[in-house]
């Protein structure tokens, strides 16, 4: 396999691993809302605010614009040969990935994305090892690699988030409008 059927994976892995979430979330809230809530008083309102709000359209905007930001880094790292900022795509996606084992492992029930998280697992394994093969970057260059990736994977998720809130509403309001 080479590195760049690598580079061209990421957007790939991403989607399917995100079609999981987009198709499983809202089923998925509305029959766990209130044990999140009740297992997690705290942290679970904030869940089921951010996700239990959103409509499957609304967060799968929010997912069309991660999407096209990883298929810019991949089209420029492919383009340029510059790999900086598709690493850094790929390990705040790898980084995601955990997260949701995480979750999964905190919670103890299936969540949506738990499936594909295992699955993407072993594309970011192959990644990382072609990553780190072809000595670009150095070990400590992909820590801080890897921590600017997940700084702009955690400003990203806190703007999609609220511009999810918000096309959720015009869509409340474009249903609510009669064609006169």
């Amino acid at each position: 396999m080479e590195f760049s059927l690598i580079i061209w994976l990421l957007p790939i892995v991403f989607m399917l691993h995100d079609f999981e979430e987009i198709i499983m979330m809202d089923a998925w809230m509305k029959k766990n809302k209130q044990l999140i809530s009740k297992r997690f008083p705290k942290l679970g309102k904030r869940i089921v605010s951010n996700y239990g709000n959103l409509s499957t359209a609304s967060f799968s905007m929010a997912v069309a614009q991660e999407f096209l930001i990883l298929v810019l880094a991949t089209i420029l790292a492919i383009q340029f040969q510059s790999y900086l900022i598709w690493a850094a795509c790929f390990m705040a996606f790898s980084i995601h990935l955990m997260v949701h084992i995480v979750q999964w492992l905190v919670i103890r029930i299936y969540i949506p994305a738990i499936i594909s998280s295992f699955l993407a697992l072993i594309y970011s394994f192959f990644g990382f090892k072609y990553l780190m093969a072809t000595n670009i970057y150095s070990g400590s260059e992909m820590v801080l690699i890897s921590l600017g990736g997940l700084f702009f994977m955690i400003i990203n998720l806190i703007f999609v988030h609220k511009m999810a809130a918000r096309f959720e509403k015009f869509l409340l309001e474009f249903e609510k409008k009669s064609i006169t």
